[in-house]
């Protein structure tokens, strides 16, 4: 881009009292190079394209790391592209991050740190400065050359699953590149983070005597609660005889309570495999009782199936009591 420059004015006159014409005494041309800057995910070719929306599928409370595409830890990594594309060299700010929801509600701001690639093996390795404004500063691009930058981020750990009930909301990573001579802006927001599923169910079983004679009563203490960080379908707590326990082989059924929390809804039990029902007493004899089990029906359909849910962190505690033959 050139343009003309006139000078013109009473200064300019004054450099020649015998020029009376208003032409210009003198011409200059200014060449104006614009910047131009692409910023998104990286290729092999020079430019970024783009059409990907590359997700990243992270483990939370696992060990964070500086591979990429690797599931089995809790960061995520983005490999980008700083494209200059412009007419002079230039340094560029970056600033990204992500919102994590919480296994306790609510939700974290995760911020993106920049890396790049040192040792040539594909990795991140080396974390760029910052300038002090919450912004990490790329190595000055080369003009008509590019810089590939790797967006990392360490999901906390406890961070609630993005995948549930076999839908998947995957998070929204939000990048802005700015050249720190021009000011131009990039941003890039197609890049998502998935959080998958971890944690177990936790169970502890107790019982009030360690020892009972034949007509005493024993009370077994059940307590059930979720650890993984997203909710739980279909749960159902069953007490029967197998390999390592004979309950019901020595005993009688007496009677069976449920309390729950964290998950809104009805008890329901079951006995021997029967029908779901809100009564907590047997409809066949309780000599005969071989097998109960217990759920929350959250989605009000009087059964316990895979539209019930207990949420992260809800607990049922079954107190079961039997009388010793």
């Amino acid at each position: 881009m050139t343009c003309d420059t006139t000078i013109t004015g009473e200064e300019a006159g004054r450099r020649s009292a015998s020029d009376s014409d208003a032409l210009p005494n003198a011409t200059a041309t200014n060449i104006i190079y614009p910047p131009v800057l692409q910023f998104g995910d990286a290729t092999a070719a020079l430019g970024t394209s783009p059409t990907p929306a590359p997700d990243q599928m992270v483990s939370p409370a696992t060990p964070a790391g500086l591979v990429t595409n690797n599931a089995a830890d809790s960061t995520a990594i983005f490999p980008m592209d700083l494209d200059n594309a412009g007419g002079y060299d230039e340094a560029y700010r970056l600033v990204g991050s992500v919102v994590v929801p919480l296994t306790g509600g609510g939700s974290a701001t995760v911020p993106v740190r920049y890396y790049i690639d040192t040792n040539a093996d594909g990795n991140p390795d080396t974390l760029l400065p910052t300038d002090g404004g919450g912004n990490y500063v790329s190595p000055v691009v080369v003009a008509g050359t590019e810089q590939k930058v790797f967006a990392v981020i360490d999901v906390p750990n406890n961070a609630a699953a993005t995948v549930a009930n076999g839908a998947s909301t995957p998070l929204p990573v939000l990048q802005k590149a700015t050249g720190v001579v021009s000011g131009i802006i990039r941003v890039d927001n197609n890049d998502t983070v998935s959080i998958a599923p971890v944690g177990t169910i936790s169970v502890t079983k107790s019982v009030n005597k360690a020892s009972a004679k034949p007509g005493e009563v024993l009370a077994y203490t059940i307590i059930a609660k979720n650890g993984f960080n997203t909710a739980v379908r279909n749960f159902i707590l069953k007490e029967t005889d197998g390999a390592s326990t004979n309950v019901f082989a020595n005993s009688v059924f007496k009677v069976v309570n449920v309390t729950v929390i964290g998950a809104p809804g009805n008890v329901l039990y079951r006995f021997n495999g029967g029908t779901w029902q809100a009564s907590n007493i047997p409809t066949v004899a309780v000599t005969s009782v071989n097998s109960v089990e217990v759920g929350v029906d959250t989605n009000t359909s009087n059964t316990i199936d895979s539209g019930d849910t207990l949420p992260i962190g809800g607990q049922l505690t079954e107190v079961l009591e039997v009388t010793v033959k």
